[in-house]
Parts: structure tokens; C-alpha cells; sequence
């Protein structure tokens, strides 16, 4: 018996939330629940269609709160960072946040 097997009270209402979201391309927001369980959520779709999925957050907390709970239960997630902007004069500025943006963004792609 699968997770969302486990939390839905008919048999009906699974299939009919995978229905609605896989073959009817749907897309799904989740809200009232805490970070783990939303993390729950996500890990059981990407692994039962094997399928990728996108998880906007308001802030970097979350954002690495998520990334190592989904790392945790076996998923492959990655932090696309916001970019930062600096409206002051600098002599040098470090690249780190440029490199991993792309390669967030390399990930996705292959």
C-alpha cells in the first residue's frame, strides 16, 4: 500500500487525484500543510510517474529545508538560488552563485 493509498479514505479518491493530475495534465497546489508533508507529497508523484517537479518556495529557508528532506527520502532535487543585487561599487565579485544556478539549470536539462 502506497502513501497517498494510506491517507485517502476511498480507494476512488487516489485514482481519482492521480487521474486528475497525470492524465488530464492538471497541476496541483498544496497548502495548510507543514514543509514535510508537502515534501511527502512530492517525493510519492515523482516516484510513481517518474516525472520531474518544480517546488516554488518564498524563501532560501524553505528552499534548503525541502532540498535536504526530498535528498533525504531519495529524491534528486536541486536550489535554483534567486539572484542577488548589489547596488555598490565593488573591487572584485565572487561567481559561486552564477556557477550553481547553471548547473541547477544543466540538471533540468538532461
Amino acid at each position: 500500500m502506497t502513501f497517498l493509498e494510506k491517507i485517502t479514505p476511498q480507494p476512488q479518491m487516489h485514482s481519482d487525484i492521480l487521474n486528475a493530475i497525470f492524465n488530464q495534465n492538471n497541476t496541483i497546489s498544496i497548502s495548510g500543510l507543514s514543509d514535510i508533508h508537502k515534501a511527502h507529497f512530492v517525493h510519492y508523484f515523482t516516484q510513481y510517474q517518474k516525472r520531474p517537479a518544480l517546488f516554488i518556495v518564498p524563501n532560501e529557508k524553505i528552499a534548503q529545508t525541502l532540498f535536504k528532506d526530498l535528498s533525504d527520502m531519495g529524491s534528486k532535487a536541486a536550489i535554483y538560488h534567486s539572484r542577488d543585487f548589489n547596488f555598490y561599487d565593488v573591487e572584485s565579485k565572487s561567481l559561486e552563485l552564477e556557477h550553481q544556478r547553471l548547473s541547477v539549470l544543466h540538471k533540468i536539462s538532461s
